[in-house]
This record gives C-alpha cells, sequence and structure tokens, in this order.
C-alpha cells in the first residue's frame, strides 16, 4: 500500500513518465537502428547475390547457346543429310566415305571440347552414327559399343527432341548408360533433324555434355561460408504412353547425392521455381536461408543461390546488445535528470498540499503562501480565494439552515389540514346531537390537547412524553371515528419517555398508518405503536396490518413529498426523514419495511437526546 501511495504521488508520476517516454523513444530508436541496419545489409547482399547469380547465369546461358550453335552446324551439315537420306545413298563405297567424313568431323570436335561426352546420330532410317570420348581421349565409333539393352526411344531426352520438333531439348542431369559398361553423369541436348527440303523428320541429334563442366560452372560461385548455387528443370515431359506432364528436377546442387537421405536438407524445388520475385527467403533458426533466383532464357532452367541469414548478420546479437547497453545508459541519466526536474517541478505542489490539508483538517485561516508567477503561484492565489469565500458560504449556510428548520416547523405547526378538522368537529356535533355527553367531552378534550402540542411555541424537541400523549390523543379521535375497524396499542417503555424528540414526528406516520392499514378493512385494523433503545439511539415503531406495499412502491417511498402525504396534518412522510436528517445528522431518519398483502413497519431512528 505504502509503495503504491508512492506512485500515485506527482512527483513520481511525472519521474516515470519522463523514464516511460525516454525509454519508448530509445527502445524505437535502437529498433529501428538495428531492423535498418539489418535491412541494409540484406539489401548489399542481395545486390551483390544478384550480380554474381546473373554473371553465372549469363556464363551458363553463353555455354548452352556454344552447344546450340554446334548442334545448328550438325544438323545442317550437307553430309549428315545425305547420310540419313536412305534413298539418296545408294553406293555402299559412297555410304562408307560419308560415315568417315562424319565421324572425323565428330572426332574433330572432341578433340578440342573436353566438355563433350558424346554426339550420336539415331537416324529413322535406323543408321547410328557416334563419338565419344574415351578414357586416353581417342574416337572410337565401333557399333558394338552401344548398350543393346536401353531402349533409345523411351528415354527423356529423345522424346524430349520428338516434341521440340526441330528446337534444342535440353534434358536434367542423369546418368548416362547408353554405352555398353559405362556410367556417366552428363547433361543432354538433343533435337530432331529435319530434312529442309522435304519438311520430314531424318532422326534425332544427341549431344551429351560432361556433368563436371555445369558443376565446375557452379561451384566457381562463392555465396557466403555455406551459401551455395544449384540448377532446377521445370518442363513438360512425356510419359510412355506420349501423356504430357510437368515435372520439377534437380539439374545440379551440391548436396544432391545427400538429398535424399537427409531430408531436412531437401530444397524447395518447387515454390523456388514458382517465384515471382527474384528473392525468396525460406526456413528457420539456423537452417533459415535467402534464396537468389534466376530465370535463364536459353534452357528455361531456374538458377538459384541460397545465402544462410545468421551469415548476413553473423554478430546481430553483439549489434543488438550495444544499441541495448547505450540505451541502458542514457536510462540511468535519464532517471537522474527526471529525479531533479520532477522534484523541482512538484516543490510548489508539495507546499500547497501540505497547507490544503490544514483546510481538510476544518482550519479555514490557512491560506497557502504564494511564490512566483507561474500558473502553480496562480493556483496558490486562486486556492486562497476560494477556502475564503468557502469559509464565509459556511457560515452564511449554517444560518440559514437554521433559520430554515425554525420556519419549517413553525409552517409545520400551522398546517392543520382543514379536512381533518371538518371529520372531528362534525363527529363532535353529531355526538352531542345524539346525547353522547361523555363522548363529546372526550373527543373535545383530545382535539384541545392534540392542538396545544402542535402549535404550541418554544423549543422543537419535546419529551418523548409528550408525544406520546400527543399521539394518544390523536388516535382516542380516529377511534371514536372509526370504531370497531380501529384498534391501537402503545407499548413504550417508561425509561425511554424521559429522552427527547422532534414535534410532530409520530403523527404523520400514524395517519399513514390507519389510511393503508385501517380503511382498507372492515373490521379490527389494528395500529401498533412500540420503541426500544440501543446503546446511542431511542428506535420508534409504527406498524400496520393492512394492504403493504411492492418493491417498487417501497423503493419510491421518498421519491416524492407528496408521496405519501396523509389527510390529516398534511404533513408529508418525507418531510419528516427529512426534518429529522436536518436536525440531527445524516444516520438518523426513517427506514420502511413493508411486504404487500401483509403490512408495513417504520422505524423511526433518532439519537438519544435528555
Amino acid at each position: 500500500m505504502k509503495l503504491m501511495n508512492r506512485i500515485y504521488k506527482i512527483k513520481n508520476k511525472m519521474m516515470l513518465s519522463f523514464m516511460a517516454i525516454i525509454l519508448l523513444a530509445l527502445f524505437l530508436i535502437s529498433i529501428s537502428s538495428y531492423y535498418l541496419a539489418a535491412e541494409s545489409i540484406k539489401h548489399n547482399a542481395s545486390e551483390y547475390n544478384d550480380t554474381i547469380m546473373k554473371r553465372l547465369g549469363d556464363n551458363i546461358e553463353y555455354y548452352f547457346d556454344y552447344m546450340e550453335s554446334i548442334s545448328n552446324i550438325a544438323v545442317a551439315n550437307n553430309d549428315i543429310l545425305d547420310y540419313l537420306r536412305t534413298d539418296t545413298v545408294q553406293d555402299s563405297e559412297t555410304e562408307k566415305q560419308l560415315k568417315e567424313d562424319i565421324t572425323e568431323y565428330f572426332d574433330s570436335m572432341l578433340q578440342t571440347r573436353s566438355d563433350i561426352y558424346s554426339i550420336i546420330i539415331f537416324g529413322n532410317n535406323n543408321k547410328i552414327l557416334m563419338t565419344r570420348e574415351t578414357e586416353d581421349s581417342s574416337v572410337d565409333t565401333d557399333t558394338p559399343q552401344l548398350n543393346t539393352h536401353t531402349n533409345y526411344y523411351a528415354t527423356d531426352w529423345y522424346k524430349n527432341a520428338i516434341a521440340a520438333k526441330g528446337n534444342i531439348a535440353y534434358t536434367t542431369s542423369h546418368v548416362q548408360n547408353i554405352f555398353a559398361g559405362e556410367y556417366r553423369w552428363v547433361v543432354s541436348l538433343s533435337r530432331q533433324i529435319i530434312d529442309k527440303t522435304t519438311g520430314n523428320a531424318l532422326g534425332v541429334l544427341l549431344i551429351d555434355l560432361n556433368y563436371e563442366t555445369i558443376e565446375k560452372l557452379c561451384r566457381s560461385v562463392t555465396l557466403g561460408k555455406n551459401g551455395y548455387v544449384f540448377l532446377i528443370d521445370t518442363k513438360p515431359k512425356t510419359d510412355n504412353q506420349n501423356q504430357v506432364y510437368t515435372r520439377t528436377d534437380l539439374v545440379y546442387h551440391p548436396y544432391q547425392q545427400l538429398l535424399y537421405s537427409i531430408p531436412e536438407r531437401w530444397e524447395e524445388v518447387e515454390e523456388i521455381q514458382s517465384a515471382k520475385e527474384n528473392h525468396l527467403t525460406l526456413g528457420s533458426g539456423l537452417d533459415k536461408r535467402i534464396y537468389t533466383i534466376y530465370k535463364m532464357q536459353t534452357s528455361g532452367w531456374t538458377l538459384a543461390g541460397a545465402t544462410y541469414a545468421n551469415e548476413l548478420f553473423p554478430n546481430q546479437l553483439g549489434m543488438f546488445i550495444s544499441f541495448f547497453s547505450i540505451g541502458i545508459i542514457f536510462v540511468i541519466l535519464a532517471a537522474f535528470l527526471s529525479e531533479l526536474l520532477s522534484g523541482q517541478l512538484t516543490k510548489p505542489i508539495q507546499k500547497l498540499q501540505e497547507q490544503m490539508k490544514q483546510v481538510e483538517e476544518g482550519n479555514f485561516q490557512a491560506p497557502v503562501t504564494v511564490i512566483g508567477k507561474d500558473e502553480i503561484a496562480d493556483l496558490g492565489k486562486s486556492y486562497n480565494t476560494m477556502i475564503q469565500k468557502i469559509d464565509q458560504l459556511m457560515h452564511q449556510t449554517v444560518a440559514e439552515q437554521e433559520q430554515k428548520r425554525k420556519n419549517e416547523l413553525k409552517a409545520l405547526q400551522a398546517q392543520i389540514n382543514p379536512h381533518f378538522l371538518y371529520n372531528t368537529l362534525d363527529s363532535i356535533i353529531w355526538m352531542a346531537e345524539a346525547g353522547n355527553t361523555d363522548e363529546v367531552v372526550e373527543m373535545t378534550s383530545a382535539l384541545a390537547n392534540l392542538f396545544r402540542t402542535s402549535i404550541s411555541k418554544g423549543d422543537e424537541i419535546i419529551p418523548i412524553q409528550v408525544e406520546i400523549d400527543n399521539i394518544s390523543s390523536y388516535l382516542t379521535i380516529q377511534k371514536m371515528r372509526y370504531q370497531d375497524k380501529l384498534t391501537y396499542r402503545i407499548d413504550v417503555d417508561d425509561s425511554i419517555k424521559k429522552y427527547k424528540i422532534l414535534k410532530v414526528v409520530l403523527q404523520p406516520l400514524v395517519e399513514n398508518a390507519i389510511l393503508h392499514g385501517v380503511k382498507s378493512k372492515t373490521t379490527n385494523g389494528l395500529i401498533e405503536i412500540g420503541a426500544f433503545e440501543t446503546e446511542d439511539t431511542i428506535v420508534f415503531t409504527v406498524t400496520d396490518h393492512g394492504e403493504g406495499m411492492t418493491e417498487e412502491q417501497l423503493k419510491n417511498i421518498f421519491s416524492s413529498k407528496k408521496n405519501t402525504v396523509s389527510r390529516g396534518s398534511g404533513i408529508g412522510v418525507n418531510n419528516v426523514n427529512e426534518r429529522i436528517k436536518l436536525y440531527f445528522g445524516e444516520q438518523y431518519g426513517l427506514k420502511f419495511f413493508s411486504r404487500y398483502g401483509e403490512g408495513t413497519t417504520v422505524h423511526i431512528i433518532i439519537p438519544k437526546v435528555v
């Protein structure tokens, strides 16, 4: 609780506010600086990777363009075209010479290009021309070297060439076993050979490139400490039933042999291939990678470079700690300055508070000492003026309330309801005419006693004994009027009668009890008046056994002065309640207890006054 009270002090509020603003500003600045620095590093790395990947992509494209030019020369070579035109070449010697010329042409090409593993032509006339690189770099064209168990026409490179209709087709890296006993990783370029004269297909040209050439190109690029480059091929394929479908393959990957044995190293090739932007971030934690993507036009392949995010920000924790440490130093400095400034700003307010507490204790003669010309000084001046006016108004209000109470009592004493007086006098006349002399005397005496107390001058409070006598006179009159319809009982101990009570308090409540508890009955309407004392109070009770009140009526019992006005004295129940509170205090007054259909009891609570 003490800690909370200290926090609620304006000085501490100001200090905490200063601290919160400064801390928030430092936090935002630190986060923004860190974010901007990280974005700058990421942007620079992305630009660098873009440049590297474009250069590598251009090199691969240039390499493929050169291979394509070789294929263009081959498919346009007249010797090759003549050799594949079965009907054109009839002489076996001529055919043999053509084959030797073509083989020599292929041989010279392979001698100068170590990146080409083999060149093979599969003619539609079942003729095959081929040359390949051997371990001693010689050329061997003997047909038995082919793998007789391989169905060439079912291979991807053959079907891709047919589907390309004369254009070059690139087939992803694969193990080529076209030659018996040999298994080489190659990338295949294939295309259909078209007779320009007739437009007929004469065969398929296959150029197998050594996989190491592509691998060397990709490994020549460095992307950070652990970054790497890989190639993706996504193109329509043709199955054995000549149905076209799309398949995504890895042409090259530095961990290609491990991808299937280590699932966590599997690349999201589908997502990378379909990415619309040049950059894509995948993974999380230490495995978070930033991909730079380059689409190659010649082959249709996708070149992707992966950089590990933690390598871009190797010391990001240290950088963040540095920002945070500087922020802590500024926070400590700000705390000291906040304490100093808030103390200076709140010192006059604390002085004003101390002097206000004296006024709170009732000392209106303790003005605030005004120092300076700022807003707090103006507040002090206004406060001094205010307490002077309050002091004057309090004295004036006390005097006015005292006079109001006296005037109100005088007015109440003068309020004799003509209707009640008329009915009582009419009853006296009726009894006199009937010759009931004793009853006339009794009612007249009771009426005289009642009015004597009600309109008498002097003190506002009277002994309880007098009030009991007064209410007895009133009930005597009402009993003679209502006959058997009214029965009453007054039970007040003599020890209570020595105390005093306000004039005309019980009568209005008894009037209402008769109104609601007797008039609605045909016989035996009982009114009970009692009293008991507690340590500090006297409690009178007035109970009727009439119709009672609903919860809504009970709730609104004091809502209007006219709500419970009796027809006897004209003094409302609410008026009685206000008189008691005004004279004795807010803790005293009336309390109603009622249940609909059973009756009502009212408690009149007053202090013990001797």
